[in-house]
């Protein structure tokens, strides 16, 4: 493989594909199936389990929804299904069968069957070594996406005012109030 092929390769498997399945998303207005009996599209069952819990531990339920509660784990599938051609969607899934044989690891048993601590610490020694897994970095990115671009998220979490009005150079924080997403 001549350097410039490496460069290439280095790049799909860093997230610009990722990216490119981001993009494909907003371009198209990607709605979620939201049935109670949603089989994956391209995902196996364990990989999609992967995905749902890192959705789950990535974006928890709190004050305000959760990933899961939005959707954003079946967002995923559907984008990697409209965006992937069949080398990536292979590229991803081995990808995703070696972050789940690391999370197994640093368990020392299977991460989708542990307790949700040990998820969270399991989690937490990939994410410190972020740099080292560019699977996992692109599926935090695209969960963290999908949960702030959501609707919900959009207009009944975050506030945007696109029209602000006069300008006021100097006032209190607390006169503020949201003002982060449109309405």
């Amino acid at each position: 493989m001549d350097r410039r092929e490496a460069i290439k390769q280095s790049a799909l498997l860093m997230g610009v594909t990722m990216s490119g399945a981001v993009l494909s998303g907003i371009l198209n207005g990607c709605t979620v199936d939201t049935s109670d009996d949603y089989q994956p599209l391209v995902f196996s069952g364990e990989n999609f389990r992967l995905i749902t819990a890192m959705c789950d531990l990535i974006m928890p339920t709190t004050d305000t929804p959760g990933a899961l509660d939005l959707y954003v784990d079946r967002l995923v599938d559907e984008l990697a299904s409209n965006s992937f051609n069949a080398e990536i969607l292979e590229r991803t899934q081995k990808g995703m069968d070696e972050l789940r044989a690391q999370l197994d690891e640093n368990i020392g048993s299977s991460f989708l069957d542990a307790s949700r601590e040990e998820q969270e610490e399991a989690l937490r020694v990939i994410d410190n070594n972020i740099s080292d897994n560019e699977i996992y970095r692109s599926l935090k990115g695209i969960i963290i996406f999908g949960y702030f671009s959501s609707e919900e998220v959009g207009e009944n979490i975050m506030s945007y005012d696109p029209i602000p009005g006069k300008f006021v150079g100097c006032i209190p924080a607390s006169g503020v109030g949201n003002a982060w997403s449109l309405r």
